[in-house]
């Protein structure tokens, strides 16, 4: 059918008028619906929490109960002694914690992240404080966010760095603080390293992997092959009298002030000036360009950690239980 001039360009502009009011009604509504459910602050209410060795800033970006909140604090303050158990005191004298209210996604933390622009740093946590205390203690997200906090920033290249030391470190921590046994704690960490050894995604060397990790959604494989280079140093280092605790806690007494921009190359180089070591730059090039999942089970027989199936056996002889009790234990105890 034909218009007469100018008609068509009518007929075109109020299509795209229509759609224009429907999109908009339809994102009031739902702005509606969550902002019923969960009203966001204009400006977030912050106050201040003491944990080992610093301070909180919780900012409350949405309306909390005055049960939520108490359940909140004592969640984090109960993680951050967890996180603490590494040298004694949370890795950040001063930590930046956004509280978000969520009523989607499983378990209390959907979903958290690191704060890395700005001063102070931090942990944005998207939490559902409807659920019971409990659940926010045996939840592992915060002590895994709170691990982040002990390294500087070194990219998405080398992520696999960052995400492997806060996937071990959760484990050992949780341990440390009594959250898990050792049966438990050690399952897991097993666990972990199943789930990245089935990672389908193991072609390539895991840099490029871990550059890649969210075209190819390879995070199993790059999370827990980083906890086994962490777990594999570790071992490592005590049986030269040393740990990785030791290396961490002078790493950031001496170079994390450091101005420079932090990467894995950077970050293995300063490690092994603070261990008075090789052992990570080496074991870090073997890991880059490693092809497909590294050979955890031997670092589990070392341990004395065997498996049929799915559940381990802790076993083996005494300078293995004690191994497994000194690196699951806080140190000096």
């Amino acid at each position: 059918m034909a218009y007469p001039t100018g008609f068509t360009c009518f007929v075109g502009w109020m299509k795209s008028l229509r759609k224009l009011c429907l999109c908009f009604c339809i994102g009031w509504l739902s702005n509606q619906q969550v902002g019923a459910e969960n009203p966001v602050a204009e400006n977030p209410v912050a106050e201040r929490l003491k944990v080992p060795g610093g301070e909180f800033i919780l900012e409350w970006h949405n309306k909390f109960g005055k049960r939520e909140q108490q359940r909140i604090r004592s969640w984090l303050l109960y993680t951050a002694n967890s996180a603490s158990l590494l040298d004694g005191a949370f890795p950040t004298k001063l930590t930046r914690i956004e509280l978000h209210k969520i009523r989607r996604g499983k378990g209390p933390v959907p979903w958290a992240h690191t704060i890395r622009h700005g001063s102070p740093q931090g942990i944005a946590f998207h939490v559902n404080p409807s659920i019971s205390l409990r659940q926010f203690k045996q939840d592992w997200t915060a002590t895994h966010e709170f691990s982040h906090l002990y390294l500087p920033y070194i990219g998405r290249q080398h992520s696999w760095l960052s995400e492997g030391f806060a996937s071990y470190y959760q484990n050992i921590l949780m341990m440390r603080k009594g959250t898990y046994d050792q049966q438990q704690g050690w399952q897991k960490l097993k666990d972990g390293f199943d789930r990245g050894a089935a990672d389908p995604f193991q072609a390539g060397t895991l840099s490029a992997a871990s550059s890649n990790m969210r075209q190819t959604r390879s995070f199993k494989r790059v999370y827990w092959s980083g906890a086994s280079y962490f777990l594999e140093l570790d071992l490592q280092l005590r049986s030269r009298s040393s740990s990785l605790d030791k290396v961490i806690t002078a790493f950031n007494q001496n170079y994390r002030h450091l101005d420079i921009k932090w990467d894995g190359d950077s970050l293995v180089k300063h490690l092994d000036l603070a261990g008075n070591t090789d052992a990570f730059s080496a074991i870090y090039e073997q890991y880059q360009n490693q092809i497909g999942f590294p050979d955890y089970k031997s670092q589990l027989l070392n341990l004395g950690i065997s498996y049929q199936g799915k559940k381990i056996t802790l076993a083996g002889n005494q300078r293995q239980e004690r191994l497994r009790l000194e690196i699951s234990q806080p140190p000096g105890s």
